[in-house]
């Protein structure tokens, strides 16, 4: 039995064409799969590619969907990015040490700032001219051709040519009575022989060179541009939101500070220059000379015959040098079907665990969120899961693992979770986002790597519930912060005024007392048989002191218990999202409410149509820029206008 990650659907059978990771073999089922008669596919484990186009399992077959990448530079920078994260992470065993950044990591970064061994070589044998050399003075070879033809253009005869003559009179001139006058004679040619084996070695040289300098090239770009949007929110932090700027920041801070990153750019600069010249030379190469004289059909084998010239030439011995270091190289990223495929689960478990620290790190990201630190991980189902609890408005958060995916909600007294507030599903794969034929759960999301590009115009994709997450998205936290943010806040407007049923008479007394004063009329309202309260306002300290004590008297604990979680929904409602300074919530009739911030001046009302709760917010800080979107706010990015059901 398979489990369709993406719709959290169960198959007998998978499609002829399959998305890699997508697919999770049932941990129920018990017995384990086989893939391409090579590697087990255990019980929990993904159905991920081994490299080959096509899957064979124990019952059935198919294809997977090859992913289309202009650069697939991008994809190695990101691999590598996974697993330095995920090897780190794993490495971590206390919990008491600060999360790890997200960005991409120094390490990454550093293997790619000078030049590589094979690069070194070359540019010391370019500029000694050894290639220039073979390219227009190579070595060669004579073959010798026979062939019949004119008298005139005969300069030595073939062997056997009188033979030939004698049997063939069409070649004759005339007869004579002294023997015969030729027309044609069967001549030996002598000529020029470019494809010795070592002008073809040169030649595919040349040709690899030329692929893996104009993939380094792309691979050192990338990385500038990424240092260079780094760089870029202290140039622009006129136009970012100082928030935004700060925080990321401070994230990538963690890798490289400012100086780091000016002289790693200055690196990567010298570095492109280099593979830059490097590539203009074995691009003149391949335009003339000896490598117009081999037909591109001839191939060398990946190991060198060592002959005479290119153990002792001057200039050819540089060829099994730079052959050699390059094919080293090459085979360092060159796996079997079953290490391939192990080094896809290890990258989708290190994606896994690097969702889960981009979400901590969201969630810290909170003002009102406080980590619980006594709590980290737990024992669940016989095997050990990641369970991060937070404290935020007297309620507990808990983020925890289940299997890939990870679960973020609010859990009851008994520490079991409500349903999840958001289940966060990470999908390694490469391709673009698929169409999943039916609607998904409003809390589902999707988090996929985007490989192709990131836009940061708005924090979802094009598609609802799917977020980019990749360590080269300097954004990846505001993303999801943008979305926790946006929930929570949506859940404590949803709990606004819920009545606290049962209260007992002593209490009931105590309340109309709170309703009689004329400074706290709008508090809290009392209703129905047998009562209701609905907490309205923040009470004073004494109102909520003499209530929750009236409350405890009559035994009431449950709801003593939720009068002190409501005051403190409250209190975080009241709490501006923009300054992160205290205001005043006041109620406004029939359940809505008004918070102005007399710090900053941001507005936030809420009002109730039928079954419908309009909530709205303005920041007055940004509202020159209305427009103003995910790019430069972040986290911050507050719509004009929500509706929820009640």
């Amino acid at each position: 039995m398979w489990i369709d990650r993406l719709t959290q659907t169960r198959l007998t059978t998978l499609p002829a064409s399959i998305d890699a990771g997508r697919y999770q073999w049932d941990e129920k089922t018990g017995n384990h799969e086989r893939l391409n008669q090579h590697s087990d596919i255990n019980p929990g484990a993904l159905l991920l590619s081994d490299g080959s186009d096509r899957y064979q399992l124990l019952g059935s077959s198919g294809s997977f969907t090859k992913p289309v990448i202009d650069n697939p530079e991008r994809i190695t920078l990101f691999q590598n990015a996974i697993l330095t994260l995920g090897e780190t992470l794993a490495k971590q065993q206390s919990t008491d040490q600060p999360l790890l950044s997200p960005l991409l990591p120094a390490a990454v970064i550093d293997a790619e700032l000078d030049l590589l061994p094979v690069e070194k070589t070359l540019q010391i044998v370019l500029e000694k001219g050894h290639l220039h050399e073979i390219a227009h003075h190579p070595r060669l070879d004579i073959r010798y051709v026979e062939e019949t033809t004119d008298v005139a253009r005969a300069k030595r005869l073939a062997k056997g040519a009188l033979v030939h003559l004698a049997s063939h009179s069409e070649c004759w001139q005339r007869q004579t009575l002294s023997g015969v006058v030729p027309k044609k004679v069967k001549a030996r040619f002598s000529e020029d022989d470019y494809q010795i084996y070592e002008n073809r070695v040169f030649v595919r040289l040349v040709d690899k060179l030329n692929q893996h300098l104009n993939s380094r090239i792309r691979t050192v770009e990338q990385l500038q541009q990424t240092l260079d949007d780094a760089l870029g929110f202290e140039e622009n932090s006129r136009v970012i939101d100082y928030r935004v700027s700060q925080k990321i920041c401070a994230l990538w801070g963690q890798t490289f500070d400012a100086a780091a990153t000016l002289k790693a750019l200055e690196l990567l600069a010298n570095t492109l220059q280099a593979l830059n010249d490097m590539l203009k030379n074995i691009t003149s190469l391949r335009q003339s000379g000896l490598y117009l004289m081999i037909p591109r059909h001839v191939q060398v084998g990946a190991t060198l015959h060592r002959t005479n010239i290119l153990n002792h030439d001057t200039h050819y011995r540089h060829l099994a040098i730079l052959w050699d270091q390059l094919n080293r190289l090459q085979q360092t990223n060159q796996l079997t079907p079953a290490q391939r495929f192990t080094q896809q689960q290890t990258l989708a478990n290190h994606y896994s665990r690097y969702a889960g620290l981009v979400v901590q790190h969201a969630l810290e990201g909170n003002t009102q969120i406080q980590p619980i630190a006594s709590k980290c991980s737990e024992k669940m189902s016989n095997t050990t899961a990641a369970v991060f609890d937070y404290e935020w408005a007297g309620q507990t958060l808990r983020l925890q693992q289940q299997g890939f995916d990870w679960q973020f909600g609010l859990i009851t007294d008994t520490s079991k979770m409500n349903p999840p507030l958001l289940e966060f599903t990470p999908w390694f794969g490469l391709n673009p986002i698929p169409d999943l034929n039916k609607p998904q759960p409003a809390n589902r999301i999707i988090l996929w790597p985007s490989i192709n590009s990131i836009s940061n115009e708005q924090a979802e994709a094009q598609q609802p519930g799917w977020f980019a997450l990749s360590p080269m998205d300097l954004y990846c936290v505001e993303r999801l912060g943008w979305l926790i943010d946006k929930t929570l806040n949506e859940q404590l407007t949803r709990q606004y005024a819920n009545p606290i049923e049962k209260i007992p008479r002593q209490a009931a007394k105590v309340i109309q007392s709170i309703q009689l004063n004329p400074t706290t009329p709008t508090t809290m309202e009392l209703t129905g048989t047998p009562p209701q309260l609905h907490l309205l306002e923040a009470p004073s300290q004494q109102d909520a002191d003499d209530l929750k004590k009236a409350l405890d008297d009559g035994n009431a604990v449950s709801q003593s218990n939720q009068l002190q979680q409501q005051i403190q929904a409250i209190t975080a409602l009241a709490h501006c999202p923009v300054c992160a300074k205290q205001s005043r919530l006041i109620h406004q009739p029939p359940a809505g409410f008004r918070i102005e911030c007399q710090s900053c001046g941001t507005t936030r009302y809420l009002e109730q149509a039928g079954k419908e709760l309009k909530s709205h917010f303005r920041d007055k800080e940004n509202s020159e820029t209305p427009d103003a979107g995910f790019t430069i706010r972040g986290r911050w990015t507050n719509d004009v206008g929500n509706i929820y059901k009640k």
